[in-house]
């Protein structure tokens, strides 16, 4: 039987010296806006950097995924 409201953590930490980013983009075609937002960690699971933001006029869910990694990407360099 499946629990409501239940969420569970599936999450694994990364390799020592290895950051791990989880990103995500949602997208509403009703209004074709679009939010993402990542995490970056560390082996001890430490958050190092996070972000979230909007676009409006977006193009589709894709766009919303691919600026989610872009984002994640640019600030894990940093």
């Amino acid at each position: 039987m499946k629990e409501i409201g239940v969420v569970r953590n599936n999450w694994k930490p990364p390799c020592m010296d290895t950051y791990k980013i989880n990103s995500d983009g949602s997208f509403d075609p009703g209004n074709r806006s679009e939010d993402w937002g990542f995490v970056v960690r560390d082996s001890s699971g430490e958050v190092l950097a996070a972000g979230t933001g909007n676009i409006t006029y977006a193009a589709s869910s894709l766009q919303a995924e691919v600026v989610a990694a872009y984002k994640s990407i640019l600030q894990a360099a940093r």
